[in-house]
């Protein structure tokens, strides 16, 4: 590597964090902690492969099994854990960064301020995260949906180092910063609130979801009552990648209501076999991140006075689900909207 290249750590070396390693190993001196022993060794001798149609591309990253192995000088580093893991391993990591590292948060849910609080408001960025991967083996994963990440920090904070990594990343991953970080994670949080939750409560595919009045209900209440408390939060949410325009999804009106049936209808056909990861996760004894999508939405929903019923139920239920999985049951799905299920 060239001296000049910047040292950029990537905690996990899942999904995201092997399809950020396999872009960003092109352009800088590259490290991925990976604490998991078996899939250590597996990038060790073969490296990371995405796999994008029918192009495969693979990245030989110098791989760390703690954090005390972090070579000096790292700028940037990319947290690919858990949501629920995040804290720790950003405290983990810290010590051994440069002295004004950032560190940025890869979650999908929102988690903002506890991880501002961990790292310093002035380190933590968070991404909101607009391309989706597949496993295929450990250490081999597929590009399902293109697109790149947006970067930004708490109360729209922009350091010039902030540009200067998006910047970096930019020709190899379309990225762009933002005043409005809140505002764009609650846009991809918001869909994933429905389709995630939704999959874990029933077991099914998205087509077989929106196939049935419940799952359409389920999402209409989880957007109505997301809304509700981005407004008392005083947060815009901008446009999920230009289509999802949850000001008129979540009118009660009959434009608004036209409007979710062909967003259902799109998503439906778009994604109908498609099944849920974290369900899958879940099937393996791995916890969902459910506190971070539907949890939020309730707690912020209880401090700012916004009633939030059926995120509550959402959440109650997969709980239950995570201490027993057989509960799993499109069943589900009446009960998270309040259906006597009785009467069907």
């Amino acid at each position: 590597m060239q001296r000049d290249m910047k040292r950029i750590l990537i905690v996990g070396a899942g999904a995201i964090g092997g399809t950020l390693a396999v872009h960003l190993g092109k352009i800088c001196d590259l490290f991925v902690l990976e604490k998991d022993p078996a899939l250590r060794e597996i990038i060790a001798a073969r490296g990371i492969t995405l796999k994008d149609g029918l192009e495969s591309r693979t990245v030989q990253p110098t791989v760390l099994s703690s954090p005390s192995e972090i070579p000096k000088g790292v700028e940037f580093c990319f947290l690919c854990t858990r949501a629920y893991h995040l804290g720790t391993a950003a405290g983990e990591v810290l010590p051994y960064l440069h002295h004004d590292a950032l560190l940025v948060s890869m979650n999908n849910g929102i988690c903002l301020e506890p991880f501002a609080e961990a790292v310093g408001e002035l380190r933590a960025v968070c991404a909101s995260i607009r391309f989706g991967v597949g496993v295929e083996e450990p250490g081999v994963y597929k590009l399902k949906i293109k697109g790149g990440l947006i970067l930004g920090m708490k109360d729209g904070y922009c350091p010039p180092r902030l540009n200067e990594l998006a910047n970096l990343i930019d020709p190899v991953i379309p990225c762009r910063v933002t005043d409005n970080i809140l505002g764009e994670l609650y846009s991809k949080m918001l869909i994933n609130a429905c389709m995630t939750s939704a999959a874990v409560l029933s077991g099914q595919t998205l087509g077989e979801i929106l196939a049935s009045r419940e799952g359409r209900m389920l999402f209409d209440q989880i957007l109505f009552e997301g809304v509700k408390v981005a407004e008392a939060e005083g947060v815009k949410i901008p446009p999920y990648d230009g289509k999802l325009r949850y000001g008129l999804l979540a009118g009660h009106n009959p434009v608004s209501a036209a409007a979710r049936k062909l967003t259902y209808d799109a998503l439906a056909k778009k994604y109908a076999d498609r099944t849920s990861s974290t369900l899958d996760a879940l099937l393996r004894g791995v916890p969902t991140e459910t506190e971070f999508y539907n949890g939020y939405l309730s707690q912020t929903g209880r401090r700012l006075g916004v009633p939030t019923p059926v995120n509550d139920r959402v959440c109650r239920l997969i709980a239950q689900i995570e201490q027993d999985p057989e509960l799993i049951s499109p069943i589900n799905l009446g009960i998270a909207v309040g259906l006597d299920i009785n009467q069907h």
